[in-house]
């Protein structure tokens, strides 16, 4: 059976281990790719008429057409959701019996939405590594899969839902992650993706990881690979693609300095290449940073947010203090390991002290490699969506749309009001996201000065390119991946034209 995964965006591995699931079995995959060039999916260059331009929905299309599926599957975040819906649709007018399966995050917190298009035959909640065979092999035999465990699907009663199905407790057990489903829209050896765990310890209220692990019987979600398998795969991988760095795209690298001395010492002897991962500064201390720095790690992400620790504990649900952060960034300092922070902006009851007080902390920070600021936003299944609507701060209507799909994301719009005035907050946006290049430039000013006011008007465009100048100087391998991404899919082929890829079989 012939199947084509669809997707909107970058390199995705959940796609790339039901793909190597399927092979295993016999089934032939390939992919349709959008990375959605200056669109809602790209956090670097957002620009609505390049958008447009460089729109791949047809070329989606043309590799329907060409490869013939069997069955289509598409993966949806929230803000993908309406895109597959189209896609879908399109489809079946081009061939009506083709199967239609919709999976990803959306549809495990939303999966009454999962079929708001009749172009979507059945929907999947959850993990589907160990259902995904079974799936295809019931479709290619015309038999019913309503009965199976994650199926979504429509009855005379209305929407099923059925029980999650089950999920790979041991990561090893999994095959390596199918990397030639990508080959062709990202150049792997730039930056190998891997990961380390599945699941988050934390409570985040924004975050879809908390929401996720409720679903799941307590201790059951949260899944950790071993060394031997996680440097297995990279040598593995390397003997392939010969990448010049890794990342390990989980929400939180492994804690426990056990496996993180064992990760260091085996990393260390056999792959030695530079790697970025995210973790969290309740987690750190002194030896973990030293065992970290001695593995390679190149950059660290931590989720700061914001400095305000009112609204930091109970409106986002993390606990740790601004005494912790300065202590964690310091040990950063002193061991020389460069992080990155995360801020969010539109919180509710932020001030203009508290980005007052961030510029301040931040700017004593050497290896401070880069602020990512992102916008906050809602989506199904976090206690924030669910505290927005009591507080009523959104109402019914909002809920709704954001379940079907609407609402806002990280990047291009705002859902919820904050007390600063938007010019400001624009202006300490600004300040923030080129801080790491000027440190000493903002720290200690007076808010409401001609510098300020001078970072407001400072055009996005401007901002960016000095963002890159300071992940130039600091040689970021990252810049050029982005680099060598943009080229490959503006330069390599002419827009709405996807490069002709027949698909991989078992073995090849």
């Amino acid at each position: 059976m012939k199947i084509l995964f669809v997707h909107l965006g970058r390199e995705h591995l959940g796609l790339e281990y039901l793909s190597a699931m399927l092979k295993q079995a016999g089934h032939s995959t390939a992919l349709a790719c959008d990375i959605g060039l200056f669109g809602i999916n790209d956090n670097i260059i957002i620009n609505k008429r390049l958008e447009r331009l460089f729109d791949r929905s047809n070329s989606v299309l043309r590799k329907v057409a060409e490869y013939e599926p069997d069955i289509v599957c598409l993966s949806a975040y929230t803000t993908t959701l309406q895109w597959c819906f189209r896609i879908a649709e399109a489809v079946k007018e081009m061939k009506h019996d083709t199967r239609t399966l919709l999976g990803g995050t959306h549809v495990t917190l939303s999966p009454e939405s999962a079929l708001g298009s009749a172009a979507i035959d059945y929907a999947v909640r959850g993990e589907a590594e160990l259902i995904i065979v079974e799936l295809a092999n019931r479709l290619a035999a015309g038999e019913s899969v309503e009965d199976m465990p994650g199926v979504v699907c429509r009855s005379a009663d209305g929407i099923k839902i059925n029980a999650l199905p089950p999920h790979p407790r041991d990561l090893d057990s999994l095959p390596l992650p199918d990397k030639q489903l990508f080959e062709r829209v990202i150049n792997i050896r730039d930056d190998y993706m891997t990961l380390t765990t599945r699941g988050c310890i934390f409570n985040c209220t924004y975050c879809c990881e908390h929401s996720v692990r409720r679903l799941y019987p307590p201790g059951e979600y949260r899944r950790v690979r071993s060394v031997g398998s996680l440097v297995g795969e990279l040598e593995t991988m390397y003997s392939r693609y010969e990448f010049r760095e890794v990342y390990f795209a989980c929400p939180l690298f492994p804690p426990d300095k056990k496996w993180v001395a064992e990760f260091a010492a085996e990393y260390r002897a056999k792959i030695d290449k530079p790697f970025y991962c995210f973790s969290h500064v309740n987690l750190f201390d002194l030896e973990y940073a030293q065992l970290m720095k001695e593995a390679g790690c190149r950059n660290i992400e931590f989720g700061v947010q914001t400095m305000n620790e009112d609204i930091r504990r109970n409106r986002l649900g993390r606990p740790e203090t601004n005494e912790k952060i300065v202590e964690t960034l310091s040990i950063c300092e002193r061991v020389g390991l460069r992080f990155d922070v995360d801020a969010i902006f539109q919180l509710p009851g932020e001030r203009e002290e508290d980005f007052r007080v961030a510029i301040d902390t931040f700017s004593s920070f050497k290896m401070l490699h880069r602020i990512k600021v992102f916008n906050l936003a809602l989506f199904p299944g976090t206690d924030l969506l669910e505290h927005s609507l009591t507080e009523g701060r959104i109402d019914e209507n909002d809920r709704m749309e954001i379940m079907a799909g609407g609402g806002g994301d990280f990047f291009h719009s705002r859902q919820l009001e904050s007390g600063v005035p938007l010019r400001k907050q624009r202006a300490y946006e600004n300040i923030l996201r080129i801080l790491p290049l000027f440190p000493g430039l903002f720290s200690g000013r007076p808010a409401g000065g001609f510098m300020l006011r001078l970072m407001s008007l400072l055009p996005h465009p401007a901002v960016r390119f000095l963002e890159f100048i300071n992940l130039a100087r600091l040689r970021d391998l990252r810049l050029s991946f982005y680099i060598r991404l943009y080229a490959r899919n503006l330069f390599a082929r002419t827009p709405g034209r996807l490069r002709r890829d027949s698909g991989t079989r078992p073995g090849k």
